[in-house]
């Protein structure tokens, strides 16, 4: 596990430096494309809370993760998503334990710090001077 990234900020950066990796994102049904992380913020609307599927999972541990993904609203109202798929298991499983970690030591759900940290990415990305890459 690299130390860095324990805070919450060094959690926000991994995730914000995955994320980023994500696009350009073309949006399936009306073709709009999102250059960047910047431009998916600020041209969608979240949908629902965003979803750690393998902190939800009530079956026991998996050897296979899910992640975590987070839904959004194109304009033309069709459903795009961000997710974690891609990371090492390694970061995963450091992202998971870091989340249940911090739900009990402010003694909320791990669902509230999913979504926490979505918000926190979507302000960060909303200020990114590089247009989000």
């Amino acid at each position: 596990m690299d130390e860095q990234f324990v805070t919450e900020d060094g959690i926000l950066r991994l995730l914000l430096g995955h994320l980023r990796r994500q696009f350009p994102k073309p949006c399936p049904a009306c073709g709009r494309v999102y250059a960047n992380l910047r431009d998916y913020v600020q041209q969608t609307a979240p949908l629902g809370p965003a979803i750690s599927y393998d902190l939800e999972e009530t079956s026991g541990p998996s050897s296979k993760r899910l992640g975590t993904l987070a839904l959004a609203k194109c304009p033309c109202g069709d459903t795009l998503a961000l997710g974690t798929d891609g990371l090492s298991p390694g970061v995963s499983r450091m992202l998971l334990d870091w989340v249940e970690h911090e739900a009990v030591a402010r003694q909320v759900a791990t669902a509230a710090i999913v979504e926490a940290l979505r918000q926190r990415i979507r302000q960060a990305a909303r200020v990114m001077g590089d247009g989000g890459r």
